[in-house]
């Protein structure tokens, strides 16, 4: 057993970092998974189609990149969703939320019919489009007219407009009614 001396130990530790510190120069596969990643989303987003979007889950507006290819049954399968790196909004990067928005997409749990809970029943049932359409303009209906005196639905008009129908009645409250509303308007 021949005796290593300090020098001699120093030299060959710098000599292996070295060569590690070259391995990925060397070999591009070496042990950096990155690029291996990187060119098995290549592969899997190939001929895929790029389709660019907003993400639902806040009014950040977010942008997003699907990408999306017809499947052998005839529909559009969604295979990735990613930030838009042209986006002045997120500049490519997606919170928590955004981050799961194919999931919103392809969870199995997805509900893709409505169901209908009727008063007092325990049990949902599914339903046609039609039918919700027309039950949800039977209960706005009945309750716009359940208000009485009061308009209600969509205000459109300028600021000042919306703001004369919306604390009009409440200034004539008083001076309670005008005090904490004034610093709204």
């Amino acid at each position: 057993m021949s005796d290593l001396t300090r020098r001699q130990f120093l030299k060959l530790g710098a000599a292996g970092a070295g060569a590690t510190a070259l391995t990925p120069l060397v070999n591009p596969l070496g042990f950096d998974l990155r690029l291996a990643k990187k060119r098995q989303m290549a592969f899997r987003i190939a001929g895929a189609k790029e389709v660019h979007s907003v993400c639902p889950y806040c009014a950040v507006g977010c942008s997003l990149i699907a990408y999306t290819r017809q499947g052998a049954n005839g529909k559009t399968e969604l295979l990735q969703i990613e930030g838009d790196p042209d986006s002045p909004i997120n500049e490519g990067r997606l919170c928590p939320k955004g981050a799961t928005a194919m999931q919103l997409a392809t969870s199995s749990r997805r509900v893709e019919k409505p169901l209908y809970r009727a008063p007092g029943s325990a049990k949902w049932e599914e339903k046609s489009w039609d039918f919700m359409l027309d039950k949800l303009a039977q209960n706005l209906k009945a309750s716009r007219d359940n208000v009485r005196g009061a308009r209600s639905g969509a205000l459109l008009g300028t600021l000042g407009a919306i703001r004369r129908r919306l604390f009009g009645p409440l200034r004539r409250l008083g001076e309670v009614g005008r005090l904490f509303l004034r610093p709204l308007l």
